[in-house]
């Protein structure tokens, strides 16, 4: 996963993922690419970072996404359903981190996409603060598809 700054107030994102075959050779599984900006916050929300991310992937579909980005204490980050035990870890660690929240607005596909209805990511960055700043990042995908509900992987 990618995030660079191409000199816009917005960030070029994408994304790469493979599984390992059985000679240690990587196989590619899923690509996708897009952009993720901050919104301007109405005065009644300020205190929250509002954001979009667009997405399009190889298989015929297009995601818009909006959220927000919110930063949490040691000892507050929030449990989440179907947390991967690595975040599970890191938050028992009492990390501080700061948490990406982005659930989509439309997903469209061409005539031969599968059928997605809907789309929730959520990215957290753990950081320890008494270790010269190292980073975790944990990325949690849950997506409602082909007439089943949300599943997260």
């Amino acid at each position: 996963m990618t995030f660079s700054h191409v000199g816009k107030p917005f960030l070029a994102y994408s994304q790469r993922t493979w599984s390992v075959d059985g000679q240690g050779a990587r196989v590619p599984m899923h690509a996708e690419s897009g952009y993720l900006r901050v919104v301007a916050p109405k005065e009644s929300e300020a205190d929250r970072v509002q954001l979009e991310l667009t997405v399009a992937d190889p298989t015929g579909l297009t995601h818009l996404y909006e959220g927000q980005a919110s930063w949490h204490r040691a000892g507050a980050v929030p449990v989440v359903e179907h947390e991967p035990s690595t975040d599970a870890a890191l938050r028992a660690q009492h990390l501080d981190c700061l948490e990406l929240l982005l659930r989509t607005t439309n997903v469209a596909g061409s005539s031969t996409a599968k059928a997605v209805s809907a789309v929730e990511r959520r990215l957290r960055v753990h950081v320890d603060p008494t270790r010269d700043q190292r980073r975790a990042l944990t990325y949690i995908l849950g997506m409602e598809a082909v007439g089943q509900p949300m599943q997260v992987s």
